[in-house]
């Protein structure tokens, strides 16, 4: 699996993820890239909600920090500098984020599905 996630240390949140994530029977690296974007999530985004929901702003900054992990190209090949991870990484990180706002989950899910993939299919067929 690509490096393209540096876990981090979280910070304490008065909220807190769910326990049950689903049945995946995950290996470590899985594991790991879960709890990598579920402690970005509760450190940069759980914090900043309440601000953008109030004003209406855009998420420009905690957009960028996704886009530094690689949240908004999941499933675009490593050679093209996406993450290249699986459909089953997506849905992880996909819960994560959705979790901490749907707001950042919609931005990151049209990112993946509505850009990259038509980009990464026709590209390729073009070129």
């Amino acid at each position: 699996m690509t490096t393209m996630i540096a876990s981090a240390t979280t910070q304490s949140s008065t909220l807190s993820p769910p326990s049950y994530r689903g049945p995946y029977g995950l290996t470590e690296d899985q594991e790991l890239f879960q709890r990598t974007v579920r402690e970005f999530a509760e450190r940069e985004i759980v914090p900043t909600v309440h601000e953008y929901d109030e004003t209406g702003r855009f998420p420009r900054e905690n957009v960028a920090k996704m886009a530094e992990l690689s949240l908004l190209g999941l499933l675009v090949p490593e050679e093209y500098g996406g993450a290249g991870v699986s459909t089953l990484e997506y849905v992880l990180a996909m819960e994560e984020i959705s979790w901490a706002c749907a707001s950042h989950s919609v931005i990151m899910s049209v990112n993946n599905s509505l850009v990259c993939d038509p980009i990464l299919r026709f590209a390729q067929a073009l070129g």
